[in-house]
């Protein structure tokens, strides 16, 4: 027998991911009593509607729970608020080369949605450009991986898993990790 992870029973990881990106860009943040009333507050706009908690989110609502946190920690802690960035995405070679071109400056995550082997919103932190002591094992070294702050149950990824979707012609059968340009967000608070 297993306890019930977030995701087993609901599709709430794209809400999970905002609130876990901002709650590494924004120590305030970091309190499970405000991210309680974020979410009251998500689900009494409408922002967060019964489809979305059963069969999960996709970009739009995504940038609607993006902008209305953003709204919440300028209120609430007098921060400028979220922004997104505009850097064109797919012309990077892979995801992870836009991961880690990105995440290269300080306070930044991204937030990214895949598909693939799963479907899954999640927050990447940071990129190991070279093998370190990091991530999976091969042939003695430690890979190069992208690390995430997940709300489910991933750590980090081999960079080298990552493409862009338009490449993929059957996302659902690949083994790898599957994103669209459309589903990933650069976010850094404004002002920082």
């Amino acid at each position: 027998m297993k306890p019930f992870k977030q995701g087993d029973c609901d599709g709430l990881c794209s809400v999970y991911s905002v609130l876990n990106a901002v709650q590494w860009l924004v120590p305030q943040a970091r309190d499970v009593e405000w991210a309680t009333k974020v979410f009251a507050g998500l689900v009494k706009e409408g922002i967060v509607s019964m489809d979305n908690f059963l069969n999960g989110g996709e970009e739009p609502e995504v940038a609607k729970v993006l902008s209305y946190v953003g709204r919440m920690i300028q209120y609430d802690f007098g921060h400028r608020g979220i922004g997104l960035a505009s850097e064109v995405k797919s012309s990077s070679p892979s995801p992870a080369d836009f991961l880690e071109s990105y995440l290269s400056i300080k306070n930044r995550v991204v937030i990214f949605g895949f598909e693939g082997f799963d479907s899954h919103w999640t927050v990447a932190t940071s990129v190991d450009k070279d093998k370190k002591p990091t991530g999976r094992r091969e042939d003695g070294f430690l890979l190069p991986s992208v690390w995430l702050y997940d709300s489910w149950q991933y750590n980090c990824f081999d960079k080298r898993d990552f493409v862009w979707a338009k490449d993929v012609p059957d996302k659902e059968k690949s083994d790898k990790i599957v994103v669209d340009e459309k589903d990933i967000n650069g976010v850094y608070l404004i002002g920082m």
